[in-house]
């Protein structure tokens, strides 16, 4: 049952979860229902009345043994905890968590008594920041009966120009612990950079945002920090201890990264030291390919489709992944040993014929990459262009024509597949990675900050592609000897 909580210069709703937790909002105004209403002065007590419609009341605190407030939960009670969610705007007081503890005087103090209290006739009205100080104030200095103006917080919060949220902190703006924070063990995603305190918590995000890559029996061990102790909100940044403890405090670390970011401006970003570069940057050149365009556009060409954008796809291509390995049982063992050669020219016959995966259900994965692909293809381009021969452009189109008319999609995919890998592909002065694969793993190589993944993440991409192209051409040897 919401009950209503009247300030001197503002209106809150106040609800209890389940847990007997206190969330305060703002008044909304709703049809009249059952619901408490509440008025709270300075070194007053509050009188709760059970509809919309009634007067609330003030009455002595000799009294105050007598009230009930929403079920019992507030009367020799005094609110102790209380946060406020920071993703809000900073007037809308959502979300503020209060803990019910018993206390020996009855009268409304703690956070409550922070938030609400005028002394000395300061009805300011309160900022998320504001209400920090003073919750914080209540809480961990309460002994102390320190008041603060609420104005006068507001004007020096103002001066100093204090940011209403938390930085954002990533890997690349403190390697080293900050000060003063405590260092936990966490756990790192091979595929990005999040990072987290928990397996269960590093699965759910791999279902998330990499479903169509194989779920890892593990994950790297990392140590991280927080800033905030918000439950909901809190915002993990990896660390890394040199052995020794942290010298700097967080305004020391934050004047250290704003020498820095003056010294990054002063270079171009776009340009970068081949020094910094690895080895496989260095030959593949994927860098200087991607530097151009905005990394955002570069990864969604390249991420898996979502729910509605091309139905059908994924399963028609691991459907025909399926089929095509279907075939291997009828397939002489010579084919299928050059099948699995790299260069018999200069290697000579593979004596291993290309065969199943180990794992059947490992080829979801592989079928999933070749989605991958085959959407970068279908998805209109923006400044990011692909040229591509007039013939692929055609079995494109008629690939998305089978994809909206839920027909017929396997075949048009292994006449993409087919002229995309039996082309051959020349670079060029202007076009130095003319191939679309060649381009497709340039683009899924890119991370969230621009960069490339180091080679021991491009391994597997590029394995499951020559997977995928020799069960494309074993399609095709069986269509031809057929015909």
């Amino acid at each position: 049952m919401p009950v209503k909580l009247v300030l001197s210069d503002e209106t809150l709703m106040v609800t209890r979860s389940d847990d007997n937790c206190y969330h305060f909002t703002q008044w909304m105004e709703v049809e009249p229902q059952e619901t408490s209403i509440v008025t709270l002065k300075s070194n007053q007590v509050i009188h709760l009345k059970k509809t919309l419609s009634e007067t609330s009341q003030i009455i002595d605190q000799d009294d105050s043994e007598n009230l009930i407030a929403d079920d019992n939960h507030v009367g020799n009670q005094n609110v102790t905890e209380t946060s406020i969610t920071e993703n809000h705007r900073a007037n809308e007081y959502s979300e503020a968590v209060a803990e019910i503890s018993s206390s020996e005087e009855n009268q409304i103090q703690g956070p409550v008594a922070a938030y609400t209290a005028t002394q000395n006739g300061d009805s300011s009205s309160m900022t998320p920041i504001t209400f920090y100080v003073r919750l914080h104030m209540t809480r961990s200095h309460q002994e102390a009966n320190i008041h603060i103006s609420a104005s006068k917080l507001n004007d020096v919060i103002n001066d100093c120009k204090v940011l209403e949220k938390l930085p954002q902190v990533s890997e690349q703006d403190y390697l080293q612990p900050i000060g003063g924070l405590a260092i936990y063990n966490g756990l790192r995603c091979h595929h990005c950079k999040m990072i987290c305190g928990s397996t269960g918590f590093m699965k759910k995000h791999h279902l998330q945002l990499h479903h169509h890559l194989d779920m890892p029996t593990s994950w790297p061990a990392c140590k991280m920090q927080h800033l905030n102790n918000g439950p909901d909100t809190r915002a993990w940044f990896e660390v890394h201890p040199s052995g020794h403890p942290a010298t700097l405090s967080y305004e020391e670390a934050i004047i250290k990264k704003l020498y820095l970011d003056l010294e990054h401006s002063k270079v171009d970003h776009q340009s970068q030291n081949t020094r910094e570069i690895c080895p496989w940057l260095l030959t593949t050149k994927w860098h200087v390919h991607t530097e151009p365009y905005m990394t955002k556009e570069l990864r969604e060409l390249v991420a898996f489709p979502k729910k509605d954008e091309f139905p059908g796809l994924s399963n028609a291509v691991l459907h025909y992944l399926n089929a095509g390995l279907a075939l291997l049982e009828g397939t002489d063992s010579l084919t299928l040993q050059k099948l699995n050669t790299e260069d018999p020219l200069k290697t000579g016959i593979n004596n291993t014929p290309f065969h199943r995966l180990q794992q059947d259900d490992s080829i979801k994965s592989y079928g999933n990459l070749v989605t991958c692909l085959l959407a970068m293809l279908l998805r209109p381009k923006q400044q990011y262009q692909i040229p591509l021969p007039a013939i692929l452009v055609t079995h494109i189109q008629k690939l998305q024509q089978a994809i909206d008319d839920r027909s017929d999609i396997e075949d048009h995919i292994h006449h993409v597949l087919i002229d995309l890998w039996m082309t051959r592909w020349n670079p060029s002065q202007d076009n130095s990675i003319p191939c679309p694969s060649h381009r497709f793993l340039a683009l899924n190589s890119v991370q969230h900050d621009g960069g490339h993944a180091d080679a021991s993440h491009n391994t597997q991409p590029i394995a499951k592609l020559k997977f995928a192209i020799r069960v494309t051409f074993l399609c095709q040897i069986k269509k031809m000897s057929a015909t």
